[in-house]
Formats: structure tokens, sequence, C-alpha cells
């Protein structure tokens, strides 16, 4: 649960730090990106310019365009007020002369003074002849833009990993009292516990020297049923103790076969639930293996399968099925027929010592509220996820490890 909640915290603060440094990065970007492209678009200003003193209409055989110092090349179109034009270039600008002079058109057409098109950079300019579009080439520009983009990615990985550890830093710093009250319950329940173990011990053993001295007694009846719930109350706070406590490096996990394991725990349940007429019905798919914890796994599986039965209707069915998904993920389902579980209380079911109402679970079952708490607990220290459903009659809780 502490882990859980240092990952929200330290996902929610990593997030807001990315974003705040993705905002002034893209502003970075957009004025280092906008000043590339206006300084592109200036040298193209400065060929028009010279395009201004030139007169595209005087058609000489020595009429050659204005001398221009460009970065790579350009590709000039003079209009003239009578509607001639004239083309000039100079070097190589990366299209051809048909592509150039459709985009010289449509900057003229839109009469935007300056930016990009095509990959090229344009102004355009009135003269005093008409109108001239220049196209250039930057690849020094070109470069600089992409490098901008390059350094902009890199920097936000690295602001994003260092945000990572920043929020982790702050999140245990948040978690810190939480995390000490929790402990502090766990070994609090741990102790409380296995002190309680040794008077429930003595007073089941006195109650049964008095039953063997004084024969049958209702009082003491009531006195070793109490007794006996204490300690499956007690047995079932420490299962969970143990489940918080547990060191995932020092549990012992090996490869088991779970189809035999789910197997014999359906087995273990049939007599119980044919004194009640309830049949259980068990496909289980052959060779089916897990790394998990033997016991732990079995537990779980116990708890479904006795959780179904308590809850079927008379002549019910309780259906336990196993199977490896398309995913290659083991998949455990146990339902049961009889009433379903209200929406608004399928969560909370998970919850320790949550019972559902006294319709549903019963007075006379002795039940704690614990075995799915416990449930939940195995599945997630196995890595799973444990869900409930109700449908078509059946309530189904499946188990993904």
């Amino acid at each position: 649960m502490i882990r859980r909640l240092k990952n929200k915290i330290t996902l929610a603060i990593a997030v807001v730090l990315s974003i705040l440094f993705f905002a002034q990065l893209l502003v970075v970007d957009m004025i280092a990106v906008n000043n590339s492209v206006n300084s592109a678009c200036a040298t193209a200003g400065r060929i028009a310019k010279r395009f201004d003193m030139f007169d595209a209409i005087f058609e000489s055989d020595d009429n050659m365009p204005p001398d221009v110092i460009s970065p790579d090349g350009y590709y000039a179109v003079v209009y003239s007020r009578s509607g001639f034009k004239t083309a000039y270039t100079d070097g190589e600008i990366g299209v051809d002369a048909m592509e150039a002079a459709e985009y010289a058109d449509e900057v003229r057409q839109e009469k935007r003074r300056e930016g990009m098109i095509g990959g090229l950079f344009y102004s355009f300019e009135k003269t005093l002849t008409g109108e001239v579009v220049v196209l250039v080439e930057s690849a020094e520009t070109v470069k600089a833009i992409k490098n901008i983009l390059l350094v902009s990615v890199l920097l936000f990985l690295a602001a994003a990993a260092v945000s990572f550890v920043i929020a982790r830093l702050i999140a245990s710093r948040i978690a810190k009292p939480a995390e000490d009250t929790f402990n502090k319950q766990k070994q609090f329940i741990s102790d409380a516990g296995h002190e309680l173990k040794t008077p429930l011990t003595v007073i089941a053993a006195n109650a049964e020297m008095l039953e063997n001295e004084i024969g049958e007694n209702k009082w003491l009846s009531y006195i070793r049923s109490e007794t006996d719930r204490m300690k499956e109350l007690v047995l079932n706070l420490l299962t969970l103790a143990k489940l918080d406590n547990a060191d995932e490096n020092a549990a012992v996990m090996t490869d088991f076969d779970l189809s035999a394991a789910v197997e014999g725990m359906a087995m273990t349940f049939e007599s119980v639930a044919f004194e009640q007429g309830i049949l259980i019905d068990a496909d289980v798919q052959p060779g089916v293996t897990i790394h998990g914890t033997e016991s732990e796994i079995k537990q779980l599986a116990a708890i479904l399968i006795d959780n179904a039965v308590k809850h079927s209707v008379d002549n019910g069915t309780v259906r336990v099925k196993l199977f490896k998904d398309g995913q290659k993920k083991t998949v455990l389902r146990v339902s049961n027929t009889g009433e379903p579980i209200p929406p608004e209380q399928r969560e909370k079911i998970f919850e320790r010592f949550y019972r559902a109402d006294e319709a549903r679970t019963g007075t006379a079952e002795n039940r704690f509220g614990l075995g799915l708490a416990i449930a939940k607990a195995i599945t997630e220290k196995h890595r799973g996820k444990i869900s409930v459903d109700c449908k078509d009659g059946e309530t189904t809780f499946e188990v993904v490890l």
C-alpha cells in the first residue's frame, strides 16, 4: 500500500515537473527557431531589395541579374506591372525551376511578406517596376533548426529523468509519516496476534478439561466455539501481517505445478459442497506452471473456492477454471450461482473486515471479512490482479498472474 502511494505521488510530481520544463523548453525553441527562420528570410529580403534597382523589363544580351550574396543559392522571380515575368537563379536550391516558379506564384498571390514554403525561405517585395519573390535555400539554417530540436529532445529526456529522481525523493519524504504509522500498525497486529495465541490455547485446553470432568455443557460449548472463532481471527491477522511484512527477496518462490494445486483444492471442497447439494465443476488446463510461493497460491485458491461454496445457492454450481490466455498470462476463475454482489460493493469486498449485508453473508458463518483481503494480498505479492464480476446469475472472481 505504501509502495503504491509512493508511486502515485512520484508519478504526479514527475509529470508536473516534466510539463513545466516542456513548456519552458517549447517557448525557448519557438523563439530560437523563429530567429533562425527570420535570419534566413532576411537574407532573401536583402536579395529582393537588390532587384528593386534591377529593371526586369529591359531585355538585352547583357541583361544579367544583380550581384547578390546567398548562403547556398536563390531563385528570384520578377513580375513587371505589365504582367511580364522573368526568373533568375544562382546556385542550387534543391527544387527544380517549375516547382520554384509555382512556389513564387503562390507567395505572390498570398502576398505574405516572408516565411517558409516547400522547405525554402522566401521574401516578397514590391519593386520600382513591379514585384519580386526570392526563394532562398539555407542549409545552415535548416541544420541549426534540426540541432535545436535534437538538443531539446535530449534535454527533455534528461530533465524527465532528473524530475523522476527529485519526485521520488519528495514522495519518500511525504510518505514517511504514513509509512511509519503503517509499519507500527502492522507490528502491533503481529505482536497482538502472537500474544493472543497463548491465552486462547490455555482457554481452549481448560474448557476441554472441564468438559471431561463435568460432561457436556452449553456454556462450555459457547466458550469453545468463541475460542475457535478467535483462533481463526488471530490466524487470519497473522497471515495478513506476514504478507504485509514479506520481503520479496527472502520469500521462498519456486516453479510448481499450479494445475495440480488447483485440482487438489477443488477436490478438498467436494465433500463440503456435496453436503449442501452443490456441484463443483473443475476445468483445469493441464501442465500450467507458475513461479511463486506454492502454499500461498494454494491458500488463494482455497479462499476463492470456499467463498464460492458458501455463497452459492442450494443445488447450485461452483465452476473452477484455470488456463493460459493469449498473452501467456495465467488466469484462475472461480464462479458460483447465487445472489450478485451489488456494484457499489465489488471494490469494497477486498478491504479488510468488510462484509456485505447479512442477507448475503449470514450471521452464523463466523466470517470476519478477511478472506478476500488475504486473497488480494497474495495476488498482489505475486504481481497479479484480482477482480470480481457478476452477470447472468453468476458471480466470478478472476485472478490474473
